[in-house]
């Protein structure tokens, strides 16, 4: 791990190199929660095999899932750029063209889950990343829904 990414409500994301693959990742490790520690490690894994079952451009990649000395974590592909939410921030706004194309992005991603019976429940701002090259890819699959 080389530094922190970002924090969210399950967890911390940290900058990484894959050391096997030789590749820059995502390493999302779950926060502790003593008063609901199974409920929490149920959504976590819930995430990872439904966004491993998935392969499609406007997605986050998960690559791998484990546990380091009681540490859950995933292994994802390392977005450059910012979250959609962030971007809204340092902007005031998005522009419609550009939100347009976005939403599309989107959509198309939320579709291809759609078709392998996962159903997202949380698409919002903070789980939209805007790479550098103005790709929109859908993350966070932490309350999906198998067979929807």
């Amino acid at each position: 791990m080389l530094g922190r990414i970002g924090q969210g409500a399950s967890g911390t994301v940290f900058n990484g190199i894959d050391t096997k693959m030789d590749r820059p990742v995502a390493i999302k490790v779950l926060r502790s929660f003593p008063h609901r520690p199974s409920e929490t490690l149920v959504r976590f894994y819930r995430e990872a095999r439904a966004a491993q079952k998935l392969d499609h451009p406007n997605l986050v990649k998960v690559y791998d899932m484990g546990v380091d000395k009681d540490h859950h974590f995933l292994v994802m592909e390392l977005i450059e750029g910012e979250t959609a939410l962030s971007k809204l921030a340092r902007l005031g706004g998005i522009p419609a063209e550009e939100a347009v194309g976005y939403t599309i992005q989107v959509a198309n991603a939320a579709e291809h889950a759609l078709s392998f019976e996962i159903l997202h429940r949380d698409i919002k701002p903070s789980n939209i990343l805007i790479d550098n090259q103005g790709q929109a890819k859908l993350a966070d699959f932490g309350l999906a829904r198998e067979n929807a």
